[in-house]
């Protein structure tokens, strides 16, 4: 194990393995969160509580951890970055591609959080 990080591109593999393994549990738990949210649309009655309020407080957890997926992402780009594997231009471009790719993402997210946006009964029964 000392020789993983003894050297440069060792220390690279040791962080993109650690990348990989956080970026594969935030999906789990996303994974997780649809899923209740699917059942929630198929019996509204599966869970306890109000399902409405239940697919709400599910559905920011998604957002949650999709902000979680961007933060660990910067994590391990800024790490490649310092280490000389990636220049700013490409740091930039990388950013630019993830932002543009789930930008649909952030635009349902800011109708809930800004514009009131909200399940309706219809939605989860």
């Amino acid at each position: 194990m000392n020789e993983i990080n003894s050297d440069f591109s060792g220390k690279i593999r040791f962080n993109f393995l650690f990348w990989v393994q956080d970026l594969n549990k935030v999906l789990d738990g996303m994974d997780l969160i649809e899923s209740d949210l699917s059942d929630l649309r198929n019996d509204s009655n599966c869970m306890k509580g109000d399902p409405i309020l239940r697919s709400e407080f599910l559905f920011q957890g998604f957002f949650g951890e999709f902000y979680r997926l961007k933060e660990i992402s910067k994590i391990y780009i800024s790490t490649i970055s310092k280490s000389g594997l990636l220049n700013n231009k490409n740091k930039k471009a990388l950013a630019g591609i993830y932002n543009e790719t789930y930008a649909w993402v952030c635009r349902i997210r800011n109708d809930f959080i800004h514009d009131g946006l909200s399940f309706a009964v219809k939605d989860v029964s």
